[in-house]
C-alpha cells in the first residue's frame, strides 16, 4: 500500500488518510484542535455527532446518563452530555470494532472476559479503557479551572502536556489503521472481578 510522509512528520496512505500522527499533529489537530480525535478529521469537512467519554452502553447499564461526574476543578458535568468531538465514521466504526465486543464480553460476566483475554484478545482491552483515558483529557480543553466568572478564563487541559499523550493516541488508533501490536508496547493487563453493592 503507498503512503507517504508529510513535512510534520506524519504519514498518511494514498488516500489522505492518517496512519500516523505525528507528535505536533498530534498536539494541533487533536489537543488544541477541534478535529476528529480517531482520524483527525476537521468539522466542517465531514458530519460529526461526537463520542460519549464512558460508552454508551455503560451509561445504560448503570443508569448513568442524568447522573453526574466530578471533575478535577470540584465541578460536575452530566455523563450524557460528556462527549468529545468525533466524526460520524469513526463514531460508528469505534462502535463496530470495540464497543459492540467489548459489551457482549463484559456482559457476559468475569469468566468471560478471562476467556476472552486468554484466547489473545487483550490488546482490546487495553485499548477499550485507552480510549477513555485519552477523551477524558481530551474533554478538560471545555472546563474552566476557575468556578469564578472574574478569573483567567484557563481551562483544565492548559495545564496539561499533551505530548505525553501522543504514545497513547498511537496505540488506541491502532483499530482504525490496522497496525499490530506487540504485548510488550502496551504493557501490563489486569482484570479484577468486582462486586457492586
Amino acid at each position: 500500500m503507498a503512503w507517504h510522509k508529510t513535512s510534520d512528520g506524519s504519514f498518511l496512505d494514498h488516500t489522505g488518510k492518517v496512519l500516523f500522527f505525528s507528535k505536533d499533529r498530534f498536539v494541533n489537530d487533536i489537543c488544541i484542535g477541534r478535529c476528529c480525535f480517531i482520524c483527525g478529521a476537521e468539522p466542517a469537512s465531514k458530519v460529526f455527532n461526537d463520542e460519549h467519554v464512558i460508552p454508551e452502553w455503560v451509561l445504560r447499564k448503570f443508569n448513568l446518563f442524568n447522573r453526574a461526574i466530578t471533575l478535577p476543578n470540584g465541578g460536575t458535568v452530566k455523563y450524557g452530555r460528556f462527549k468529545v468531538p468525533c466524526c460520524q465514521d469513526c463514531n460508528s466504526l469505534m462502535g463496530r470494532q470495540i464497543e459492540d465486543r467489548i459489551s457482549r464480553v463484559v456482559n457476559a460476566g468475569p469468566e468471560a472476559v478471562q476467556k476472552h483475554i486468554a484466547e489473545g484478545n487483550g490488546l482490546e482491552f487495553f485499548v477499550w479503557p485507552g480510549l477513555i483515558f485519552l477523551k477524558v483529557y481530551l474533554k478538560d480543553r471545555e472546563f474552566r479551572i476557575h468556578h469564578d466568572l472574574r478569573k483567567p478564563d484557563d481551562k483544565i487541559a492548559d495545564l496539561y502536556d499533551w505530548q505525553a499523550l501522543h504514545h497513547m493516541h498511537c496505540l488506541v488508533r491502532c483499530f482504525v489503521n490496522g497496525a499490530s501490536l506487540e504485548k510488550e508496547v502496551f504493557g501490563s493487563l489486569g482484570i479484577v472481578s468486582l462486586s457492586v453493592v
